[in-house]
């Protein structure tokens, strides 16, 4: 268990996913003065962690968000723009890559350009010999470590009855999903709506929070 005492006598600590907020980080070192915080980011298909980078004060300063890191021993990394410039598309090369999709032979062709050779969809940008992540190509998140697709949950919530159009987006603190439905406004539909939806998607891919507007009118509920 990670107690306060812990965090106290803690020397490193090693996180792998999503970009780490500065907001943690600093409640990190206030907690645990002298701790090493290594952040380590990449996709499954390039065995996860492709870049590391320890945290340090200037990263926290800078105006930028924190860096994902600097390409790990054995692996390349490149975008179509140079340094500095961009953002482009990030490719990994090297031995982490898996070797892709099976069964599903095009999105293959599209995410596998070569051999070890893998197209992330992020756009992201090096400056100096750190890479930035700048966001996505698609429409696809990562929400508490699952991948979602907003195209998915939109295209099912537009197969509920009463419900017109539908668009959907990550709350700005990422509390989970929002959606914004267009008919079906009043609070009990939208929670008929979450209902339905339950039932055809994972849980995770369920939003959290609906908005309706029907004539300029608009309701709000937290399912």
């Amino acid at each position: 268990v990670l107690t306060r005492a812990a965090l106290r006598v803690l020397k490193s600590w090693v996180v792998c996913g999503e970009v780490l907020s500065k907001s943690l980080v600093e409640t990190l070192g206030t907690r645990s003065p002298g701790l090493g915080i290594f952040s380590t980011c990449g996709p499954t298909e390039g065995t996860v962690a492709v870049t590391s980078v320890e945290s340090c004060r200037a990263h926290l300063e800078a105006p930028q968000p924190r860096p994902i890191g600097r390409a790990r021993k054995g692996t390349r990394l490149a975008t179509a723009a140079g340094s500095g410039e961009g953002p482009g598309e990030l490719t990994i090369t090297g031995r982490s890559v898996g070797l892709g999709y099976l069964g599903d032979p095009d999105r293959q062709a599209l995410a596998f350009p070569g051999s070890s050779s893998y197209r992330t969809g992020d756009w992201a940008r090096k400056m100096g010999d750190l890479w930035y992540f700048e966001g996505r190509k698609d429409r696809e998140i990562k929400l508490h470590g699952h991948r979602i697709n907003l195209a998915d949950v939109e295209s099912a919530l537009q197969s509920v009855a009463g419900i017109e159009e539908a668009v959907v987006d990550l709350h700005p603190a990422k509390r989970g999903l929002r959606a914004f439905v267009l008919g079906g406004s009043a609070p009990d539909a939208l929670r008929r709506a979450a209902q339905q939806l339950s039932r055809q998607l994972p849980a995770y891919m369920v939003p959290r929070f609906w908005f309706g507007t029907v004539a300029f009118q608009l309701h709000a509920t937290t399912q």
